[in-house]
């Protein structure tokens, strides 16, 4: 097996930036057809493009196959598919990246609260940010000062500030 170069990177990441996303995709194509497999990074940069350039469908498929080969992931991609699949209202999506965040990465389900709480409110879905909390409240798990400050944040943001109060 073979694995993705610098040049592969460096033309996804052009592509992804300049959200030419079909080129990029075929850019994987021909990797794949030349019998080179993707690592970690270049899964990771594609992903990145693709949420840029709000394909999040596409880029969830690609978590998928990142998680069917057990790769390791980082905090900083996690999160940033949770803002994405939130940003896009898809739910299932972030409680999907959730659970596998407390299942494979064995990151404390505290800590995944805290962040789809974050990734809920930067995208001005106070709802599901107030019923995340219900579930934590029902998980009896409870609030830390950084995830009070996150919500009045999130309530300011969509003129809430009485109900911040």
């Amino acid at each position: 097996m073979i694995v993705s170069t610098g040049r592969e990177y460096g033309l996804i990441v052009h592509y992804g930036k300049a959200k030419l996303i079909g080129k990029a995709l075929l850019i994987i194509e021909k990797m794949w057809k030349s019998s080179c497999e993707l690592d970690v990074a270049a899964y990771m940069i594609l992903i990145r493009s693709l949420y840029n350039a709000q394909k999040t469908d596409i880029g969830l498929e690609f978590y998928k196959e990142m998680v069917h080969k057990e790769m390791r992931l980082d905090m900083s991609l996690y999160e940033l598919l949770l803002t994405c699949l939130a940003g896009c209202g898809d739910i299932a999506g972030v409680q999907l990246v959730a659970d596998d965040m407390i299942r494979r990465s064995q990151i404390l389900e505290r800590n995944v609260f805290s962040c789809m709480l974050k990734s809920f409110c930067i995208v001005e879905r106070i709802r599901e940010a107030l019923e995340l909390i219900c579930d934590l409240n029902y998980k009896k798990l409870t609030l830390e000062p950084n995830d009070f400050e996150t919500l009045v944040k999130g309530l300011c943001r969509v003129d809430k500030i009485t109900d911040a109060a």
